[in-house]
Order: C-alpha cells, then structure tokens, then sequence
C-alpha cells in the first residue's frame, strides 16, 4: 500500500486521513499545504538520489569524505516531514497521544456531561 501512495500525496488524502483520525479541523488547510509540499519535494530529491546511484559521501576540500550535500537535505526533509506529521495528528506518535487523551477524559468534560444528564458519568461519580 505504501508504493501505490508514494509520490501521490495530496491535500485531499492528507484530510482524510485526519477526518479518518477525527483530527481534521479547516484551520489546519495551511500547514498541511506545506506538509504536502515537503513530502513531494522530499519525494522528488529521493528519486534523484536513486537515479544518481545513492551517493552518501563526497570528496571534502581536504581531501576527507564527508555526507553527500542531497544526504543532509533529505534527512532535514524528513526531520520536518515528522515533525508536521506530529503537528497533524499522523505519526504513530501522534496517534497514541489522541488515544490517550481519548481515553481519559477531562475535568471539563465529566463536568459538560454531568450538567447535560449523561447517566453514565452519574454512576461513576456516586
């Protein structure tokens, strides 16, 4: 499933997901504008990287090797794909935290329920 997806990344399939997730709210179309656009530029460099042989290290000016200039960019890319994923709600990371939070509802929340005349709130609270 993930190489049908690869390189097809969309706005569109990234809300969603989220819909999917229960995360998505309209406020988030900006960031997950340049979420897409990370991913398929990243996308983009990888490909290259391939085509190119995979080059990891290149000749320093000393003489030495050091990491590929394309390595250190991919591995930024994919820093900040993480990073937005997590803001998003889309990383396994993200996904154990709204289960947690789901899981254990807040102070606020029972109280809302309790005022609305939830029964089952009113049980576990006597």
């Amino acid at each position: 499933m993930a190489e049908e997806l690869k390189g097809k990344i969309t706005e569109d399939t990234v809300k969603a997901q989220m819909e999917e997730l229960g995360v998505y709210r309209a406020e988030f179309d900006n960031i997950i504008e340049i979420y897409v656009s990370i991913v398929t530029a990243h996308d983009k460099l990888y490909k290259e990287w391939l085509s190119k042989g995979c080059p990891y290290e290149v000749e320093s000016e000393s003489g030495g090797a050091k990491r590929a200039p394309i390595v250190q960019t991919l591995d930024a890319m994919q820093k900040n794909i993480i990073a937005y994923a997590d803001r998003l709600g889309l990383s396994p990371r993200a996904i154990n935290n709204l289960k947690t939070k789901s899981k254990a509802d807040s102070k606020f929340d029972k109280s809302l329920k309790l005022l609305s005349g939830d029964a089952s709130v009113k049980k576990k609270a006597k």
